[in-house]
């Protein structure tokens, strides 16, 4: 089981307040694979200035912002992943492959305002409440490996493709405080 939360500290303009949680399962081993299964959600909301920040209101060149009042627009995400795959465990190279699917909904909610048009303001009032969505869902395969039995270091890496989306590889390195159980 996995956990994590970024709690809602506005951080350069953008207050987010996100939880995760994942659960996985492992099974027994067959010649030294095993198979595992692993179901996860990212939830949450987001509150920045994105459709008019500070910058924005007093550009004149800006004939969307200038004169208004900053946004505060909003996101709320949801993610669903499964994934199901293979790892083999023991010995000093750990390789492991996963197959998984993603659900991806995303809402946007505009909020943005323009109201004083008295003189010397150039632009007529504007207010904008809309709200925007998104539903997609991805299939991803990934496949990496971790090196253990370096003392108190591990060290990994990965390939992941998501097709007509991304080819991402990465490394990861951790240090083992204390004994080993």
């Amino acid at each position: 089981m996995e956990g994590g939360w970024t709690p809602p500290v506005r951080v350069c303009g953008v207050k987010a307040n996100v939880a995760a949680l994942a659960l996985s399962w492992r099974g027994a081993a067959a010649r030294g694979w095993s198979p595992l299964v692993r179901a996860s959600i990212v939830t949450g909301a987001l509150r920045a200035p994105i459709t008019c920040g500070e910058e924005d209101v007093s550009d004149p060149a800006d004939q969307t912002c200038f004169e208004g009042m900053v946004s505060d627009d909003r996101i709320a995400p949801l993610t669903l992943t499964g994934e199901a795959g293979i790892a083999r465990r023991g010995g000093r190279i750990e390789p492991y492959a996963i197959a998984g699917i993603s659900s991806h909904r995303m809402h946007f909610d505009v909020n943005y305002d323009r109201l004083d048009t008295s003189p010397p303001n150039v632009y007529p009032p504007l207010s904008d409440h809309n709200r925007f969505g998104a539903t997609l869902a991805r299939f991803h395969i990934a496949a990496g490996a971790a090196l253990s039995n370096v003392g108190p270091l591990r060290l990994g890496g990965e390939v992941y493709f998501s097709p007509a989306s991304l080819l991402t590889v990465r490394a990861r390195a951790a240090y083992q405080i204390g004994p080993r159980s």
